[in-house]
């Protein structure tokens, strides 16, 4: 496993990055859309989403904090995440250990920039993001996260949940003291366990999975899971329609349900045959 980091001017140096032999960019096509809108209460919207589509990398982050901070963190991570991937070169030889080491580092990295940048400045104290990573390479699918925002997986026409929430009401959930149908009425649902920048240390959760072709990935902030179950969001999209409507039909929906939030959505979906 390679977890040779340092950290320079926000971007991490890495010891690999001159050898000759390398993972090359992403052999097999993917077609993916975004949407964002800011809902019907909020004034601003905190969320940032980006992608690196040749190098297979799709971000979301959902910031919080007064003054617009919180779109501040969500930037920083978003940006600094990118930076970050553009920059590394993973050697021919890397395995699935070496690729969950780089981006553990690489969002604790971000976690003390975030971190850093809110103690120096006054108006930005207490500022902080939720953050979710899908990254697709050779066959395989990484999915980080850090907070509420979450990654789904359309698979056979069946949504399932990737990620499981760094909330209070997950972790009470989990432990059996709130069911299912004391969840929506739980007044404390949107408080947070984890969030990039609230704390000097961050451990992100991390997982992988073998692609399928035609697999279709939602990545999702808060204002859409709020207020659509997950059963809506996988009936839209089932329906035969371009990626960018059905992004954007579930941002649409998540307003004419109330649109209490900020929410941001990006599809991504395996095209054809992957290669073995």
């Amino acid at each position: 496993m390679e977890s040779n980091f340092s950290a320079k001017g926000g971007i991490l140096g890495n010891s690999l990055k001159n050898q000759n032999l390398a993972v090359p960019q992403l052999t097999f096509p993917i077609t993916y859309a975004g949407a964002s809108d800011v809902g019907l209460i909020r004034e601003q919207n905190e969320d940032v989403w980006g992608a690196l589509p040749e190098k297979g990398l799709f971000l979301l982050a959902d910031g919080m904090g007064g003054q617009a901070a919180g779109e501040i963190a969500a930037k920083m991570a978003v940006d600094t995440l990118q930076e970050l991937v553009e920059e590394w070169t993973p050697p021919a030889d890397i395995t699935e250990e070496g690729f969950c080491s780089f981006f553990t580092v690489s969002i604790q990295h971000t976690n003390r920039l975030i971190y850093q940048a809110a103690e120096k400045e006054v108006s930005w104290r207490g500022m902080g993001t939720t953050l979710t990573l899908l990254y697709l390479y050779q066959d395989r699918a990484l999915i980080a996260h850090v907070g509420d925002s979450r990654v789904y997986l359309l698979r056979s026409g069946e949504l399932r949940s990737l990620t499981k929430d760094h909330s209070l009401l997950s972790e009470l959930f989990s432990l059996g003291v709130i069911e299912n149908e004391e969840a929506k009425g739980f007044p404390y649902k949107h408080i947070l366990t984890k969030a990039l920048g609230t704390s000097e240390t961050i451990d992100p959760t991390l997982s992988t999975l073998r692609l399928e072709s035609g697999d279709l990935f939602l990545l999702c902030s808060d204002g859409l899971t709020n207020m659509l179950s997950d059963h809506e969001s996988e009936d839209l999209l089932r329906k035969n329609r371009p990626l960018n409507t059905r992004a954007q039909d579930l941002v649409d929906l998540a307003n004419v349900k109330g649109g209490i939030d900020n929410t941001t959505v990006i599809l991504v979906q395996v095209d054809h045959d992957l290669p073995r």
